[in-house]
């Protein structure tokens, strides 16, 4: 059953290309999974006194979020480029 699965997710993705639009919205939200990853752990970091570690999480949820804003800024140029293709 997992093979046919895999066969359905392999046809659709041969069937939709990777455009620039498609990987700046995929690039977005990594980085903003990547934040809710740290902020969980901060916050299991912070219950467990743990303050190494929660000051860390801090860092790069800080870290990620200046690159999703990158990543954002880059949107309009991002799609002037699709468009132009």
């Amino acid at each position: 059953m997992l093979g046919f699965g895999g066969l359905n997710w392999n046809l659709f993705f041969r069937l939709h290309s990777d455009t620039p639009i498609k990987t700046a919205a995929f690039a977005y939200a990594h980085e903003h999974l990547q934040m809710a990853g740290y902020k969980l752990l901060g916050r299991t970091a912070k219950r467990a006194c743990d303050t190494e570690i929660e000051d860390l999480c801090v860092r790069l949820v800080k870290e990620q979020q200046a690159m999703a804003n990158r990543v954002a800024s880059a949107f309009d140029s991002v799609v002037q480029t699709t468009l132009a293709a």
